[in-house]
């Protein structure tokens, strides 16, 4: 994937740049590689946002917030986390993401969770009152 990402770097090819660099933000965070993942969020928050917000665009904005709080997690900054997810909700708020909402809000019962807030967390999860 490398390579490809390095052709169409030479390209220009904005959308593929988009494209391989989220699948490899997943992958290289999945293999332990950090920095490289941080690397691909770092591109996906420089690529040019259009006007008005488009849900492809949010899609990225999206992206790039869930990596740095999947990364934050596994630095066990919490806080940090809990600060990328919520950005991330923040721009499903529009309807249009419905899934990745759902797997943002699993994400911070997941982080109540961890916290100790198991009560919260069984709320937040719809399994406690």
């Amino acid at each position: 994937m490398d390579v490809l990402l390095a052709e169409a770097e030479g390209k220009g090819d904005s959308l593929a740049i988009y494209h391989l660099n989220t699948r490899m933000l997943g992958l290289k965070i999945d293999a332990g590689r950090y920095e490289e993942a941080y690397k691909h969020i770092a591109v996906i928050e420089k690529m040019p946002v259009a006007h008005p917000i488009r849900p492809a665009v949010l899609g990225k904005l999206i992206t790039a917030a869930r990596g740095r709080a999947k990364l934050a997690m596994i630095k066990k900054d919490i806080v940090e986390a809990e600060i990328n997810y919520q950005k991330a909700l923040k721009l499903t708020e529009d309807g249009t993401q419905p899934w990745i909402e759902v797997h943002i809000l699993d994400a911070l019962t997941e982080l109540e969770w961890d916290r100790g807030n198991r009560k919260l967390a069984k709320i937040l999860s719809g399994t406690g009152t």
